[in-house]
């Protein structure tokens, strides 16, 4: 793998016979630790100015969630090109490879397209990637039904709706919220792009699969879950709904005032991703930040967060997500 930084803490990854190349992006001060995460991006090989503004819009949203976390560290993101199967060993190796050799300055776990293999690939190389991928998940599932108590206990959730679920992704992470809904005895709806996804699903009678988000009930009459990707509420380019509250597993579940606006206005209520994503990187980081508190502790500090930001956003009528771009964390303790 050759690691070129262009500039102050982005680097560019390419290896022989991979079409398109891999960004790595750090955000924060270099003082510190950074934790993130790998993805493979969807976009085609050929847009590697697409993957690297990617890696820098993602490391900015990771170095926010830590903060909001109470971890002392930077954010990083990897985003990877399309990867041909029999490639996919070398490549996470070599990445294992490098981020050893610095030396515990960077940490990561599984993201976007990434699978347990690839992870393990990349432990057999280094101690600094995060590979126990359901206890993260549980972890991010815990996050998310903090926020949807908060949507609870708010009265955001309107009678008709308490209850009524759709998931966007069953991977990992939309699994375990899948679970933790079950055992509340909700009606769940789950949609995901992969096909064996859906079949396997589509076997398990507490749960329908639809293919479409737009399909049938999806949309307005449930409280949407996205736990595969954000971006899903940009003004005059959703094909949804809009649902009376958001919560999910997913980064960057809004990723403009425009459309943080243009949501709240229709009555939308999205509890921010810093929040409601962050179980993972808090179950994670939190060993290695030296002096830091214990994941259970931060795990409650993120609950307490979290319903004083909705009170504040629900007291000024605003949008939750512009509370915790315009506020300090440590305002909310």
């Amino acid at each position: 793998m050759r690691v070129e930084e262009v500039q102050k803490g982005t680097f560019r990854l390419s290896w022989p016979d991979v079409q398109g190349k891999g960004w790595c992006h750090r955000s924060g001060e270099e003082q510190k630790l950074a934790a993130g995460g790998i993805r493979i991006s969807q976009r085609p090989w050929t847009d590697d100015e697409g993957r690297r503004a990617e890696a820098c819009f993602l490391a900015r949203s990771m170095e926010l969630k830590n903060a909001w976390s109470g971890l002392e560290c930077d954010g990083i993101k990897v985003v990877l090109p399309p990867l041909p199967k029999e490639r996919r060993k070398e490549v996470f190796q070599s990445l294992g490879r490098w981020f050893q050799g610095q030396g515990g300055r960077l940490h990561t776990a599984g993201d976007l397209g990434t699978t347990q293999e690839d992870l393990d690939w990349m432990g057999q190389e280094t101690e600094y990637v995060h590979c126990a991928t359901p206890s993260l998940a549980n972890a991010v599932s815990e996050t998310v039904e903090y926020g949807l108590e908060h949507g609870l206990q708010m009265g955001l959730i309107p009678s008709g709706v308490r209850g009524r679920a759709l998931v966007q992704g069953a991977g990992a992470i939309g699994t375990a919220v899948i679970h933790r809904l079950l055992e509340r005895h909700w009606d769940v709806l789950i949609w995901d792009t992969h096909p064996d996804v859906r079949a396997a699903w589509s076997r398990d009678s507490r749960v329908r699969v639809v293919t479409d988000l737009t399909e049938g009930e999806g949309g307005k009459n449930r409280v949407f879950f996205p736990c595969a990707v954000g971006g899903l509420f940009e003004e005059g380019k959703t094909r949804l709904s809009l649902p009376v509250f958001v919560c999910g597993g997913a980064n960057r579940i809004l990723q403009s005032r425009s459309s943080a606006a243009w949501t709240h206005q229709r009555g939308c209520w999205i509890f921010p991703s810093v929040l409601s994503s962050a179980g993972a990187v808090i179950q994670g980081m939190a060993p290695w930040i030296p002096g830091g508190l214990p994941a259970e502790e931060l795990m409650r500090l993120n609950r307490r967060r979290g319903k004083a930001v909705m009170e504040a956003a629900f007291e000024r009528n605003c949008p939750p997500w512009v509370v915790t771009m315009d506020s300090q964390p440590d305002a909310f303790d």
